[in-house]
């Protein structure tokens, strides 16, 4: 079976963006390919993040119906340490 990352460079929604003296950490930086885990790598945000918030929450519009076998997801914490890829 022919798989792919439907997700990559798709629009993306998120409930808020984080912005630090690196830049802003857009949701775009989830699903542009990079794997990076840490929050910034030459003074440049690698990854989304949002503000501290109690329900954050990031979407990826796929623009068409797929039919989806698997989502990977990674998180960190604030230090970009890898916690979970899930």
């Amino acid at each position: 079976m022919f798989t792919y990352n439907a997700a990559l460079n798709r629009p993306v929604y998120e409930s808020s963006t984080y912005r630090d003296r690196f830049g802003d950490y857009v949701g775009s930086l989830a699903n542009d390919g990079n794997h990076e885990t840490h929050i910034s790598h030459d003074d440049k945000p690698t990854c989304f993040t949002t503000h501290h918030e109690t329900n954050p929450w990031w979407a990826v519009d796929l623009t068409r119906a797929l039919r989806i076998y698997s989502v990977d997801l990674t998180n960190r914490d604030h230090d970009g340490k890898l916690i979970n890829k899930i």
